[in-house]
């Protein structure tokens, strides 16, 4: 517990996909806690257990998308606003009325208290097809897209060298496919049902599903080609957080050159690359923020988003012949990047962070201050030594389900614990001035 007991606005900030979600959720952690919250950042079952076992009602309830019905009345239960930043609708989005539709649980809306995007034209497609959100929403930007910026690329120097060091020059492909296996196809056709969709939304899902599971086929057949040829540059692979890595091991076993590696967050490993491939990602933006080379494969089935900043920030290659030549130029430094690309209404990007904006807007949310958040000693001691037992036997693998081993261990590898989010904070903002406690299992508590 703080050692500081005032009452204060507090903001919970659950982590679902630490590689992807865990430095943007630390910053605006730090940022809300200098202007008076007191911060829960946390995994989201450390998250929920706390909202379940505080005493009182208040607080914000920060999340990634939105949930069910019941769940959302418990949230509102036990906290007083619940606010949404959808990190699966980026600039790699094409379709966004399909998914504005269903990503916001239909019949749902009046729970939401504020709905934060990344860019003007979100705005534009709730309004049409989601209008009674419409008055919740602020373009705010990202947090994760505040990491983008010049000024915090100086925590990865260290990371960047020793990739570079480890592997030399090579290129990074970062997976979207998402669908490895036709059982993943089912069981998402299942979770789809359990939102109110009519069967053409049905369809069309399952058909984008089977298009991508078709292109993760050939792409494995692709790369295959490339491990066999020595002229082609070296290739990382790095799989989808939601993907099932042991299924990338499984289709491309024996290589030689290519690898397939899935450790910490993307952002390293993107500065430390020649260049980016992919089929339409968000870290192609990241790339071309950056300056990095990008090319979009586009020699598959699933349909090419060529609305999206992901394809407009990349150079399209659809065959082995252009996919080598590109990659080639690429590694000798003849690659000629794009001409300059319209951003504005897709990326909100100006002088002022996604975080303060977002920070600014909790703070106009009328909500009760709380003390700080406690559990008995004999408790806290219990919970650390359980979930440290838990946490030596998911890193080993024992006695966990294969299937939900590999989930655990992408989503939430290592944790969240005082350490690390100490030294990501202090790399972020050296002057912040305040106190990181683990106050429970994979739960710290931010405050300045």
């Amino acid at each position: 517990m703080s050692t500081q007991q005032a009452a204060k606005p507090t903001l919970y900030l659950p982590v679902e996909i630490k590689a992807r979600e865990f430095k943007a959720k630390v910053l605006l952690a730090l940022i809300a806690a200098r202007q008076g919250f007191r911060v829960y950042l946390g995994s989201k079952v450390s998250i929920d257990r706390l909202v379940r076992e505080k005493p009182e009602q208040g607080g914000i309830y920060f999340y990634k998308g939105g949930k069910a019905e019941k769940d959302l009345r418990a949230i509102k239960q036990r906290t007083e606003r619940f606010v949404v930043l959808d990190e699966e609708l980026g600039p790699a989005v094409q379709d966004l009325g399909y998914f504005y539709k269903r990503r916001i649980y239909p019949g749902t809306e009046s729970y939401v208290d504020r709905l934060y995007v990344i860019g003007d034209v979100h705005r534009e497609v709730i309004a049409q097809v989601r209008p009674q959100l419409i008055d919740k929403v602020e373009v705010t930007g990202w947090p994760r897209v505040d990491l983008w910026r010049a000024d915090f690329k100086a925590p990865y120097a260290s990371d960047i060298q020793a990739l570079q060091n480890r592997f030399g020059q090579f290129l990074l492909f970062s997976s979207d496919f998402g669908i490895l296996s036709e059982q993943t196809i089912s069981q998402e056709v299942a979770r789809l049902r359990q939102v109110k969709s009519s069967q053409e939304e049905y369809d069309h899902y399952e058909r984008s599903m089977r298009a991508a599971y078709t292109d993760f086929l050939d792409f494995v057949e692709l790369v295959k080609r490339m491990d066999a040829d020595a002229e082609f540059p070296p290739l990382i692979i790095r799989p989808h957080p939601s993907e099932d890595i042991r299924l990338w091991y499984k289709h491309l076993a024996g290589l030689q050159r290519v690898k397939i590696i899935f450790e910490g967050e993307i952002s390293p490993w993107l500065y430390a690359s020649r260049g980016l491939l992919h089929r339409g990602c968000t870290t192609a933006v990241q790339a071309y923020v950056g300056e990095t080379p990008v090319l979009y494969w586009v020699g598959g089935q699933a349909a090419i988003k060529y609305e999206t900043l992901s394809y407009q920030v990349s150079q399209p290659v659809a065959n082995y012949s252009a996919l080598k030549l590109a990659c080639q130029a690429i590694m000798s430094g003849n690659f000629e990047l794009p001409v300059s690309v319209e951003v504005d209404s897709k990326l909100c990007v100006d002088e002022e962070l996604a975080c303060d904006k977002i920070v600014a807007s909790l703070k106009n949310m009328a909500v009760t201050n709380e003390m700080p958040f406690g559990l008995p000693g004999w408790k806290r001691k219990l919970r650390f030594v359980w979930g440290h037992v838990n946490e030596y036997r998911e890193a080993r693998g024992w006695g966990y389900a294969r299937k939900k081993l590999a989930k655990a261990q992408r989503k939430m590898a290592g944790g969240i614990h005082q350490q690390e989010v100490s030294t990501v904070a202090y790399k972020l903002i050296p002057d912040f001035s305040g106190s990181i406690t683990e106050c429970d299992f994979n739960l710290v508590e931010v405050e300045a």
